[in-house]
């Protein structure tokens, strides 16, 4: 889904919400005399035991935040990102948006439980000091701004289209951050001041043009080291990163050795083989290395050629794993 109509349904969500039922005019009478509407944040849960209520107090606080959050995040994100931005891309961001949202709240506390005499229902009130919030998620959010700008300033001097994207990546994971705490403040009614934002969008319409545009070349050596290669090939096929077979095409290298050494454990039914792969990933433009892993698996079987198959099959699968979580984090792959 396109990340500008995401923003338009949660906001028509939102509104939505905003007319649902409000609790009982005696019970938000009782909980404004203890924690006052200009103090405390204040969500009412009920239930049949008190853990429950106390469950869905928490919960129905945190969702006053889940939504307002999400909905603003999408909408600045959106903001920063322009129509040639790829679907890839888009899921991407939508992803991170999602995680940031729904970060635990710190500082909620039960003020108070209560049980109605008459349905037997236990009601149970969360709360969250207006204050106590605002003072933290300041010092965080001057903390990320300084992030920020710094990661911004070092752009100027990283070449390389690797090197650029998991610099670029950080940026928007600290854009979405950023975000995220401003509309927190908002929501207890803290709304911090403007600062003159670094424009984003040169930098949101760069990150989704090297990801749309870098495909990774993959090339094992050694005995079935062909084998590993198509497996990793695979797997990142799999998770709608791109593949090259040529490496003058590629914007990433992912170079490696497999090893097999036969074992002998003083079995003379089984024939264990190890499998050792040591795996790189590299920069096309300039060879800088970004990231390594080695992995080793032994397996065994009463006929060599098959227990070789399986240690090859678990290296290579333990590989690609790893080498999809990197890829992942970096910004690779759509649900990351």
């Amino acid at each position: 889904m396109h990340l500008k109509l995401l923003a338009g349904i949660m906001i028509f969500c939102v509104l939505v919400a905003g007319c649902a039922t409000a609790p009982e005019p005696e019970k938000a009478a009782s909980d404004s005399a203890d924690f006052p509407e200009t103090r405390y944040l204040t969500a009412t849960g009920i239930g049949v035991s008190e853990a429950e209520a106390r469950r869905e107090a928490v919960g129905e606080l945190s969702r006053i935040f889940e939504s307002r959050v999400s909905t603003e995040v999408a909408t600045t994100t959106a903001s920063f990102m322009d129509a040639a931005a790829g679907e890839l891309f888009e899921k991407n961001v939508e992803s991170r948006i999602r995680i940031e949202s729904t970060v635990t709240i710190q500082g909620v506390s039960i003020g108070k439980v209560w049980q109605d005499p008459d349905s037997g229902r236990t009601y149970a009130l969360a709360v969250l000091d207006r204050q106590q919030a605002a003072r933290e998620w300041y010092e965080q959010l001057d903390r990320l701004t300084t992030q920020l700008n710094g990661e911004v300033d070092s752009l100027i001097g990283i070449s390389g289209r690797l090197p650029r994207i998991i610099a670029l990546n950080r940026i928007l994971g600290l854009v979405i951050q950023k975000t995220a705490v401003e509309s927190r403040l908002r929501v207890i009614g803290r709304p911090a001041m403007g600062s003159g934002d670094i424009d984003m969008r040169p930098i949101f319409s760069e990150a989704a043009s090297l990801k749309s545009d870098s495909a990774f070349f993959v090339q094992i050596d050694g005995v079935q080291g062909a084998a590993v290669s198509d497996r990793l090939s695979r797997a990142l096929g799999d998770n709608g990163i791109p593949v090259t077979e040529k490496d003058n095409r590629a914007a990433g290298i992912i170079r490696g050795e497999l090893v097999l050494v036969p074992l002998n454990l003083n079995n003379p039914n089984v024939t264990f083989i190890r499998a050792t792969a040591a795996v790189k990933v590299e920069d096309a433009d300039t060879g800088t290395r970004v990231y390594t892993i080695s992995e080793s698996i032994r397996k065994g079987h009463v006929d060599r050629t098959e227990g070789a198959r399986m240690a090859v099959e678990a290296v290579s699968d333990r590989v690609a794993r790893k080498l999809l979580e990197f890829l992942g984090m970096i910004g690779f792959g759509g649900e990351n």
